[in-house]
């Protein structure tokens, strides 16, 4: 038992020998790179863009501008309500 101990702790024993180390110099490729300065061939010819007005009935469009405010203030309101609510119920606490 003990001899299996003392075999099994040689076998993991560290291996000290010194490391080979490259310190030859490395090739280094410093040739000019190519750069292409010829100038690039740009399009500024226009664009046509066709713009229809489009056709909304104005009855509609005002229904919708008002429902959305109605939405907006009904908003304010439920946050306003929201902020004072605290207030609120440590006055009806008080009474």
């Amino acid at each position: 038992m003990v001899e299996d101990k003392r075999r099994n702790f040689e076998d993991k024993r560290c291996n000290f020998e010194p490391q080979k180390v490259n310190f030859e110099p490395q090739k280094v490729n410093v040739e000019p790179q190519k750069v292409n300065f010829e100038p690039q061939k740009v399009n500024f010819e226009l664009q046509k863009v066709i713009v229809e007005p489009q056709k909304v009935n104005a009855s509609e469009g005002q229904r919708r501008a008002s429902e959305g405010q109605l939405r907006a203030s009904e908003g304010q309101l439920r946050a306003s309500k929201a902020h004072f609510l605290p207030f609120y119920i440590k006055m009806q606490c008080a009474t």
